[in-house]
C-alpha cells in the first residue's frame, strides 16, 4: 500500500491486520488540513491472491467484491493521557467537564442538551480509557520482548519498566476512582434512566478494558518471571487490579464475568456491544462513505465532509483533526451477516436483551435509494 507523494504519506497513518476469520481491515487515518476547503488523499493498494485459491470473475463478481466492503469513518481518539484525564480542573479533561456540568443547574428545555453533552463525555471518557492502556500496555510489552532478546540482564532498562507499569496501574485506578464517584450524581430522578444506563455501561467497558489489558501485561510478567527477572511486586500489583475490577462488576450486578468453565462467548459478545456502544461517539454525526468501483475497476472511496459536522465532534479534537476510515474487505467468497453500528440510542434496549452468541440480523443503516455516488453515479446500495 503506498500514496501519492511524500507529503502525503507523512499526512496519512494505514495499517492492514486480520480482523476476524472471513475479514481483514484496512485501517487509515487521515490528517485534516484546515486551511483548504476540501482535502484529499489518494492510496493505492494492491491484493495478490494465489491461483489455487479459484478467485476469478467468475467465482467472485466485482459487483459482488464491492458490495462486500464495509467501510465506516470516525473522528480519531483524541491524544489525553491518564493524568490529564483525572486532573478534573483541566478544561481539556472529559472527567472535569462533566462536573462543571452537573454543577451547573439547567431547566426546562435546557436539559436535554445536558444530558446529551453528558453522555458524550461519559462515553470519551471509556475511549481515552481504552486508547491510553492498549497503546502503553503493547508498547511495555514490546518492551519486554526486547529486553528479554537483547540484555536480560539490563537492570536500569529493566527497572523503567518496573516504574512505569506501576504509574500505570495508578494512574488507571485514579480515573476509575473519579469516575466511581460520580455514581450517584447520574441516578433519577435528576436526569432521565437513559444517562444513568450510559454511566453504568461505561463504568462496566472501562473494567472491563483494564482487565483485559493488565491480564495481557500480566502474561508478559509471568514469562520474565520465568526467565529469574525480579518483577514479583509487579505481578502482584496486576493480579489484585484484575481481581478488584472483577469484584466491581461482580458487585454492582454486571454481567460480564468470566465463568470457570467454557469459552466465555456471552462475556466476549458483550465487550463487542460495549465497545461498539462507547466508540458510537467517535463516529458523531459523520455519514458512511462511498465505496465504489473506478473507471478501471480499482476501487474508490470518498469520505464525506466532515467540516458540517465540527460541532458534534469529540470535544477535545485538538489541531489538527484527524478522522480514521477503516475498510473490511471479506476472505469468503460467501456472503456472511453483517453488524452494524450501535447508536446510543440502541444502547439499553440491545444490552438488556438475552445475550445469545452467534450472527445477528444487520443493523445498519442504509441511504435512501435515491442518493448516488458523485463520482461512479451508482445507486447506493
Amino acid at each position: 500500500m503506498g500514496t501519492e507523494g511524500d507529503d502525503v504519506a507523512r499526512l496519512i497513518e494505514g495499517r492492514l491486520e486480520q480482523h476476524d476469520r472471513n475479514q481483514f481491515e484496512v485501517k487509515l487515518d487521515y490528517t485534516i488540513d484546515r486551511a483548504k476547503a476540501k482535502n484529499r488523499y489518494e492510496v493505492n493498494a494492491y491484493f495478490f491472491l494465489p491461483k489455487s485459491l479459484g478467485v476469478d470473475a467468475q467465482t467472485y463478481p466485482k459487483a459482488q467484491f464491492y458490495s462486500d466492503i464495509q467501510a465506516h469513518i470516525r473522528f480519531k481518539t483524541p491524544g489525553l493521557s491518564l493524568q490529564d484525564l483525572a486532573r478534573t480542573d483541566a478544561g481539556d479533561s472529559p472527567l472535569g467537564k462533566i462536573l462543571r456540568s452537573l454543577d451547573s443547574p439547567s431547566r426546562g428545555a435546557a436539559r436535554p442538551g445536558q444530558q446529551a453533552r453528558l453522555s458524550q463525555e461519559l462515553r470519551l471518557v471509556g475511549c481515552l480509557m481504552r486508547a491510553n492502556l492498549r497503546d502503553r500496555v503493547r508498547e511495555t510489552c514490546r518492551r519486554l520482548r526486547a529486553l528479554a532478546q537483547s540484555n536480560p540482564a539490563a537492570g536500569h532498562e529493566l527497572d523503567l519498566l518496573r516504574s512505569e507499569i506501576q504509574a500505570l496501574v495508578e494512574e488507571a485506578r485514579c480515573v476509575l476512582l473519579k469516575y466511581r464517584l460520580l455514581r450517584t450524581s447520574f441516578s433519577p430522578p435528576r436526569f432521565e434512566a437513559s444517562l444513568s444506563e450510559t454511566y453504568q455501561l461505561v463504568d462496566e467497558y472501562m473494567s472491563l478494558t483494564v482487565e483485559g489489558h493488565l491480564t495481557r501485561l500480566l502474561e508478559s510478567l509471568q514469562d520474565a518471571t520465568a526467565q529469574g527477572w525480579a518483577v514479583a511486586a509487579e505481578t502482584e500489583l496486576l493480579g489484585k487490579s484484575i481481581l478488584d475490577e472483577r469484584a466491581h462488576r461482580r458487585g454492582f450486578g454486571h454481567e460480564s464475568l468470566p465463568a470457570v468453565e467454557g469459552g466465555n462467548e456471552t462475556l466476549v459478545y458483550r465487550l463487542g456491544l460495549l465497545k461498539k456502544f462507547v466508540m458510537s461517539v467517535l463516529f458523531g454525526a459523520i455519514p458512511s462513505p462511498w465505496v465504489c468501483p473506478g473507471d478501471q475497476g480499482q476501487l474508490l472511496s470518498l469520505a464525506p465532509d466532515v467540516n458540517c459536522v465540527e460541532s458534534r465532534a469529540p470535544s477535545l479534537a485538538s489541531p489538527p483533526p484527524a478522522v480514521s476510515q477503516s475498510m473490511f474487505p471479506r476472505l469468503s467468497v460467501h456472503r456472511l451477516a453483517t453488524h452494524g453500528l450501535v447508536c446510543a440510542g440502541q444502547s439499553a434496549a440491545l444490552l438488556q436483551q438475552p445475550v445469545t452468541p452467534g450472527p445477528r440480523p444487520s443493523t445498519r443503516r442504509s441511504a435512501p435509494p435515491t442518493s448516488r455516488c458523485p463520482l461512479c453515479g451508482r445507486a447506493r446500495a
